[in-house]
């Protein structure tokens, strides 16, 4: 483990580095992400101009809860997805050698080689938008609550990495499928509303077989104290499954792969 820590510092380090070559790109980016954030800001003033509480949430509740969006939005776009997007491009010119022979897992230099920080302030922004919710309700989660927040946000990643890994392992079969990359990131939009919104045959999908809705969710949760523990663990479980299931369906994809000396 402490190794894969080290390497990863490295992988921060590099990508760091290549992101200062490269100012403008990033100082554009953190004034996207600035805007992003004013416009958040004005659209909840508009929306709660008239009403106290959309579907039982209130301004500061659903503020709460899109900080939360702005985190995982750059887990996806930040950590994630750079390095899935090379996946299918390696699979397709058979060029996963270099990454198999490696005495490390493959998947983890598959995963995590590439880091993009262009967006990296949207955890900068997503945290600012979590507090001012906070404050703007008078919420003060304990210490328990907090750590529990932080703890489903850790599983919430686990959770967003193995489905995302897994889609992308569909290439191994399909390689010459375009876009890939984009299908699971095109979900995200269903995690940046809270749980409640969504009734039916569809909420059950969503938090039961595929629980989306509970990725930002319960750590929202978790800080307005309604303590989700059933959720709670049913994410964590689901999670580790996932990410079980993920290395497995890894070493059966790669059974289909054909480098290119063969």
């Amino acid at each position: 483990m402490g190794r894969y820590v080290r390497l990863y510092r490295l992988f921060v380090k590099y990508s760091l580095m290549r992101a200062m070559m490269y100012k403008e790109d990033f100082l554009i980016w953190s004034a996207v992400m600035v805007g992003w954030f004013i416009l958040t800001i004005i659209f909840y003033q508009v929306l709660f101009a008239n009403v106290s509480e959309v579907a039982g949430w209130t301004k500061a509740e659903l503020l709460i809860l899109q900080g939360y969006y702005f985190v995982f939005d750059f887990i996806l776009w930040g950590v994630l997805w750079p390095n899935m997007k090379q996946l299918p491009i390696k699979i397709n010119k058979g060029e996963l050698d270099y990454d198999l022979i490696r005495p490390i897992s493959a998947q983890f230099m598959l995963s995590f080689r590439e880091l993009d920080l262009d967006n990296a302030n949207e955890v900068i922004l997503g945290v600012a938008t979590i507090i001012y919710g906070l404050r703007l309700g008078q919420i003060h989660p304990g210490v328990v609550e907090t750590l529990l927040a932080i703890m489903t946000v850790v599983a919430a990643i686990v959770f967003i990495y193995a489905f995302y890994f897994i889609s992308i392992c569909i290439a191994f079969w399909f390689d010459r499928i375009e876009n890939l990359h984009y299908f699971f990131p095109s979900f995200r939009h269903l995690w940046k509303q809270p749980q409640s919104f969504y009734s039916g045959w569809l909420r059950w999908i969503l938090t039961i077989i595929v629980p989306i809705t509970l990725v930002t969710t319960l750590p929202t949760e978790w800080l307005l104290m309604r303590l989700p523990w059933k959720e709670t663990i049913f994410l964590i479980v689901f999670s580790l499954v996932a990410l079980w299931f993920s290395r497995w369906f890894f070493k059966v994809a790669l059974r289909r792969y054909s480098s290119a000396s063969s």
